[in-house]
């Protein structure tokens, strides 16, 4: 006769491969049938404290699994999401465009953003009638030279706050080619983020380099700044679009890091968008690097871009 410790154990063991087997098809492993879950104070855990885990909620469905099952289902949703961030690199990538100098060392990173050239301002605070600086596109595999720039303070001197910390390029071979969407609306949630650049580690003018992972949170109420989920981040990553992996529409730019915990903050675009038109119709100027900005920030938060300091 089985104890009743032992029959409450058969029970649960065959709950969950009746389960598993209805919910998980294919990842579920026939040839390990002891692998179970148990629920203890709200929260799933393995009978096997040394067995993988692995737990899913969408909408109000949600998936339980340990063991090999766990690893199967961690190993197959993996590579159906970098297949995803592949796919979605492939298909914005021209949108997105190194900042160089005339020896074609990259200083930052632009994106096309409402059908014009966007990237933060003090990538090319540099820009000077003897100093020009460039756009290259990998599509025509040719440098552009930048013939103008459009700010939002003109001032000699001027004191650059986070959101005056943006500039538009005049570059007129690229700005009809493809374009992100204005954004629509304040980032107001967390969300997958997808964030491309061309960073100091990244040797090629043809392929962004990209990082994905979530918004931290959403913004700070003191600077409306969005904290992107990441430790740290390579130099020349400013002006880095950041997009939302589920509308692929672009929502910030990133700008500096934030010391010491090495936290990513970026633009909210939104908050952005009449200060862009402000910018845009003062008009375009030849260089900048006569206007001398001041740039108190990045003394105790290094921008990732431009040739001042940084990581």
């Amino acid at each position: 006769m089985l104890l009743e410790s032992e029959m409450k154990l058969k029970i649960l063991v065959c709950i969950f491969s009746l389960f598993s087997n209805a919910a998980y098809g294919d990842y579920f492993d026939e040839s390990n049938r002891n692998t179970c879950l148990k629920f203890e104070r709200g929260k799933v855990a393995s009978c096997d404290p040394q067995a993988d885990i692995y737990y899913e909620k969408s909408g109000n469905s949600e998936i339980f699994a340990s063991g090999s099952a766990a690893r199967n289902l961690t190993e197959n949703r993996t590579a159906i999401k970098k297949n995803n961030i592949l796919r979605t690199i492939e298909r914005l990538k021209r949108r997105v465009f190194p900042v160089t100098d005339q020896a074609g060392k990259i200083l930052g990173t632009a994106f096309s953003y409402n059908g014009r050239i966007l990237t933060a301002l003090h990538v090319v605070t540099s820009s000077s009638l003897q100093e020009r600086l460039y756009i290259y596109d990998s599509e025509t595999e040719k440098p552009y030279l930048i013939r103008g720039y459009a700010t939002y303070k003109r001032e000699l001197g001027a004191r650059i706050n986070y959101y005056d910390d943006f500039c538009l390029l005049k570059v007129p071979e690229i700005e009809n080619s493809d374009s992100f969407e204005e954004s629509k609306s304040l980032i107001d949630r967390r969300f997958e983020y997808l964030e491309m650049s061309y960073p100091r580690g990244n040797n090629s003018l043809k392929e962004p380099s990209a990082f994905s992972s979530y918004i931290s949170l959403p913004q700070t109420e003191n600077d409306n700044l969005v904290i992107l989920n990441r430790n740290g981040q390579d130099f020349n990553s400013s002006g880095g679009p950041v997009i939302d992996m589920s509308t692929h529409e672009v929502r910030a730019m990133n700008i500096f890091i934030e010391t010491p915990n090495n936290t990513i903050r970026a633009l909210d675009l939104y908050y952005l968008n009449p200060r862009i038109e402000e910018a845009i119709s003062r008009g375009f100027v030849p260089s900048l690097s006569e206007y001398k900005y001041d740039l108190p920030y990045t003394k105790e938060r290094p921008p990732i871009g431009g040739r001042g300091g940084g990581p």
